[in-house]
């Protein structure tokens, strides 16, 4: 569900850039942010996974 999310967030963040409501430097920064979340999610399914 997590991975999910910041899916649909990485979706909004795009949507917020294409429609002028955040400046490119500023959709950037969070862009890189999520990217970084998401990494982070996957390495913890995989690690949970490789447990079970």
């Amino acid at each position: 569900i997590a991975l999910g999310s910041a899916n649909e967030a990485e979706y909004f963040l795009l949507l917020s850039k294409d429609l002028a409501y955040l400046p490119n430097e500023e959709h950037l920064t969070l862009n890189d942010n999520i990217n970084e979340i998401k990494a982070m999610l996957i390495s913890l399914i995989h690690k949970v996974r490789s447990t079970n």
